[in-house]
C-alpha cells in the first residue's frame, strides 16, 4: 500500500472561533487578556460562536511533487464572500515534512490562568521531526513564529511527534512515535511557554513498546496513551506482514500524571488499530469507557461496538467482514 493511501483522511483541522477581539492579538502574547478561546466546560464551549475559519495541513507525502507542505486558511462562513474557498497558506521552509496532526499553545485546560490565549498553533512534522510554531495573530493569515529543528528534537532521543496537548502549567506536551533511530518506543516531549524544549516528560517508558495519542486528568493523578508503531515501520506506508510480525501496537497505558510514570498496561484484544488473521486482514474499532474499580486500578471497559459491515480492502484484494 502507498504511503500516500495510508495517510489520507489523517489530517487533523482546528478551527477559529467568529468573533476575536483586536486586543487579544497584541505583538506580545503575554499581554493577551484572560482565557482566550478557552472554557470552563464543554457546555460553554458548544455556547461559542460557530467558527469561521479551519485551518487544514496539506501534504505531499508519497506524491512526486517536492514541495513544501503547508497549511491552508479555509474559509467556512456562510456569510463570506470567500466561503468555502482556501483563502491562505503558510508554506513550511522545508520539504519532507509530513504534516500530521497539530495543537495549540493553550487549550481549555489553561481556563482561569492569566494571560492564557489561544494563539500559537503547534505543528509537527512526522517524518522530519520539526516542530513548526505558527501565529494566528492574524487569523485568516498565519504566519510562520518559530521552527524547531529535527536535530535539536533528537538530542532528547525522540522522534516522529504526533499528538499536541498543552498542559494546565503552560507547558506543551507532545508524543513522539520513535528513539532518535526511528525506532519504538518514543515517548513524551515537552516545550515550555517560549515553545523552546524542557525535555522528556517521561521518566522511563517499560512496558510500553509503542506509543501514539494521548490524554490526561489531573484530577485522577492518570494519563491514557494509546500505541501505534514505530517510524521505521509507518515511513513506508502499510504491511499486512508488519502487523502478523506484531510490529503494531495494541495496548492502552495507564500513567501515574505526577510521577511521570507508566503504572499499567491492557491489551485490547477486541479493538486492535489491524487485526490480522491466516490469509485476511480484519480492521475493527471500538470506543472504550474507563472506570476504576474498588481497588482504585484503572480498567477499561466495552462501551460500544461498530456493528461489523461487509467491506472491500481493495489495497489488500480481499473482501472482510469489518466491525
Amino acid at each position: 500500500m502507498r504511503r500516500r493511501d495510508f495517510l489520507t483522511g489523517a489530517a487533523a483541522a482546528a478551527v477559529s472561533p467568529t468573533i476575536l477581539p483586536s486586543i487579544l492579538f497584541g505583538a506580545d502574547s503575554t499581554s493577551a487578556v484572560c482565557c482566550d478561546r478557552t472554557y470552563a466546560t464543554p457546555e460553554q464551549a458548544m455556547q461559542s460562536p460557530r467558527e469561521t475559519l479551519l485551518y487544514v495541513p496539506a501534504i505531499y507525502t508519497g506524491t512526486a511533487s517536492k514541495k513544501p507542505d503547508y497549511l491552508a486558511t479555509v474559509d467556512v462562513d456562510p456569510e463570506s464572500e470567500t466561503y468555502s474557498r482556501v483563502v491562505h497558506r503558510v508554506e513550511m521552509p522545508h520539504v519532507d515534512d509530513e504534516l500530521h496532526h497539530f495543537g495549540w499553545n493553550a487549550c481549555s485546560s489553561c481556563h482561569g490562568a492569566p494571560g492564557a490565549s489561544r494563539r500559537f498553533i503547534v505543528l509537527p512534522g512526522l517524518g522530519s521531526s520539526r516542530i513548526h510554531i505558527l501565529d494566528t495573530a492574524d487569523p485568516r493569515r498565519p504566519r510562520m513564529h518559530k521552527v524547531i529543528a529535527g536535530d535539536e528534537v533528537a538530542k532528547t532521543d525522540l522522534s516522529a511527534p504526533h499528538t499536541v496537548h498543552c498542559l494546565a502549567d503552560g507547558h506543551i506536551m507532545i508524543s513522539m512515535l520513535g528513539n532518535a533511530k526511528g525506532e519504538g518506543p518514543g515517548g513524551f516531549l515537552l516545550l515550555d511557554q517560549d515553545f523552546e524544549i524542557v525535555g522528556r516528560w517521561d521518566r522511563g517508558t517499560n512496558p510500553m513498546e509503542f506509543n501514539y495519542d494521548f490524554w490526561y486528568q489531573p484530577r485522577f493523578n492518570v494519563m491514557v496513551s494509546s500505541e501505534w508503531a514505530a517510524p521505521k515501520t509507518i515511513v513506508d506506508g502499510f504491511h499486512l506482514e508488519d502487523v502478523k510480525e506484531g510490529k503494531y501496537g495494541r495496548r492502552l497505558h495507564f500513567w501515574d500524571w505526577v510521577l511521570s510514570r507508566d503504572r499499567q498496561a491492557g491489551v485490547l484484544s477486541c479493538a486492535d488499530r489491524l487485526r490480522s488473521r491466516p490469509g485476511r486482514a480484519c480492521t475493527e474499532r471500538t470506543i472504550f469507557r474507563r472506570f476504576r474499580a474498588r481497588a482504585e486500578r484503572p480498567r477499561a471497559g466495552t462501551r460500544d461496538a461498530i456493528p461489523r459491515r461487509r467491506l472491500h480492502l481493495g489495497y489488500l484484494g480481499v473482501r472482510q467482514p469489518v466491525r
